[in-house]
């Protein structure tokens, strides 16, 4: 099984005075991203992004977000997510204003789940504005 390839741009039809601004250079998935479970509901992956410009500061990003999810004891083994973050309100809804990180919720619907601890890969590719494209990888423990 391969997994989904990244998003093209899809930014053309956003008028320039909507679009945010994009200052990043690169992504990061931050360590503080994790599943979240609550008894009854299904679980949530809160996946958390620092966007970085050249010297390592924080830095803003507009574009195309691809999340792929691939577990091995999942059936199916891998899960796309997909966000659009080219204008400033689509950029302001996932951003958290104390860290200053972006924050994606994905809800995982498997037909097989993993059990608890097993191994889950989350890669995030980012297509920005100027058709550069980044990615960031993190293991997580389902």
């Amino acid at each position: 099984e391969k997994p989904p390839a990244a998003l093209a741009p899809a930014l053309g039809n956003v008028p320039a005075d909507e679009r945010a601004p994009h200052t990043a250079t690169r992504i990061v998935l931050s360590d503080l991203s994790h599943i979240e479970r609550d008894g009854s509901s299904p679980a949530v992956i809160e996946l958390r992004i620092d966007a970085l410009d050249e010297k390592g500061a924080t830095a803003v990003l507009a574009g195309d977000l691809r999340v792929v999810l691939k577990c091995d004891a999942a059936d199916p083994c891998y899960l796309a997510f997909d966000a659009m973050l080219a204008t400033k309100r689509q950029v302001a809804q996932h951003t958290d204003p104390t860290l200053g990180q972006l924050v994606i919720l994905l809800e995982p619907r498997w037909d097989k789940e993993p059990a608890r601890g097993q191994q889950a890969t989350v890669t995030a590719t980012f297509t920005g504005l100027d058709g550069k494209v980044m990615e960031s990888t993190l293991k997580l423990a389902w």
